[in-house]
């Protein structure tokens, strides 16, 4: 329970979340979260290496076990947001996607590690099943977007791909699931993933009051956004302008 781990069981499901992926014999994956290595031993005859990397030490020697039958699966013992934090992009660390059944409770910090993975690297594309709630939430557009469906669509081309029902895990979560594809995006114009997300957090703090109660009318009319509108009504474009001019002022000072 304190991992906040629920085992994938339901093999259909396994082999969706590895077929939206498209492997191809020269892949290597980045795969969070083994576990029991339900999706590593279906995923590995497929490409050509998987990092599994695993927090709970208990499923390590089982894992390791899997490595010696299936000798392209690399085992990592590591907090995944500790090894991307971490990661250079050298020797048998170079990994070209990403997938896995991620522990809810790590999703947030995860799409952000994500973000910045993405402009520092060539991958080319990330599976993730992740809770249900919060896949519907980075796939939203105007008039229902939030903080995290601007910031994740900065960065990715989302594609919401179907639901998974708690039934389909071992213990049972509290709510369903979802398979989701990111597609990073060539270009990024806010500067950092760290200061797009401050300005987004100022932009998204009272979600339910108009935007000249934040920022000032001037600025938002040369932003092309109109003062009485609230922050789940904006599209991306009209935030980067935004930026442009109160984000760029605020947060490249600090660099």
């Amino acid at each position: 329970k304190e991992l906040g781990q629920n085992f994938l069981m339901d093999l259909r499901v396994v082999a969706d979340l590895v077929d939206v992926s498209n492997p191809q014999p020269g892949d290597v994956y980045l795969e969070i979260g083994p576990g029991r290595g339900v999706v590593t031993k279906i995923l590995a005859p497929k490409i050509k290496k998987v990092m599994a990397v695993e927090l709970d030490p208990d499923l390590i020697p089982n894992l390791k076990k899997l490595s010696d039958m299936i000798n392209n699966i690399g085992v990592v013992n590591d907090d995944v947001l500790n090894f991307l934090s971490s990661y250079e992009l050298q020797g048998t660390y170079t990994f070209n996607k990403i997938l896995g059944s991620i522990p809810y409770q790590i999703t947030s910090p995860l799409l952000h590690e994500l973000a910045k993975l993405s402009q520092k690297t060539k991958i080319e594309l990330v599976v993730l099943l992740i809770q249900k709630e919060v896949a519907q939430k980075i796939a939203a557009q105007p008039p229902q977007a939030s903080y995290l469906s601007n910031f994740v669509q900065t960065y990715f081309e989302v594609k919401f791909v179907r639901n998974v029902s708690r039934e389909t895990f071992q213990p049972i979560p509290k709510v369903d699931g979802a398979i989701v594809l990111l597609k990073p995006k060539t270009y990024h114009l806010p500067p950092s993933p760290d200061d797009w997300s401050a300005f987004l957090h100022t932009s998204f703090k009272f979600p339910r009051k108009m935007l000249r109660k934040v920022f000032d009318e001037k600025m938002l009319q040369e932003s092309n956004i109109r003062p009485d509108q609230r922050p789940q009504e904006i599209p991306l474009d009209a935030w980067f302008n935004l930026y442009k001019l109160y984000g760029k002022k605020n947060y490249e000072s600090r660099n």
